[in-house]
């Protein structure tokens, strides 16, 4: 199976390349939450990622397109424990 490498030095297949792809031509919007280990690149992509040292590789990975928000979802407000590997965060 074909592998292509993506900017961030990401491995996916020929297929997933393709699937995402579509996803941003076919769709106005598109919301990537959790998104420090993204696919999508676009004007068109809300990323939402929580953790700071996370946050500000996916601003280099995205290179400052789409919108980028330092923040989780969730269906409730208020803050939450992430755990990082081995360590943990409020936020």
């Amino acid at each position: 199976m074909e592998k292509v490498r993506l900017i961030d030095n990401e491995v996916i297949t020929v297929e997933e390349k393709n699937f995402y792809s579509k996803i941003l031509d076919e769709l106005d919007v598109v919301f990537d939450v959790g998104a420090f280990l993204t696919f999508f690149r676009g004007d068109n992509v809300h990323y939402f990622e929580p953790i700071p040292n996370r946050f500000e590789e996916l601003k280099r990975q995205v290179n400052n397109c789409g919108f980028l928000n330092n923040f989780g979802l969730g269906k409730d407000s208020g803050t939450a424990i992430i755990y990082n590997g081995l360590s943990s965060s409020y936020f």
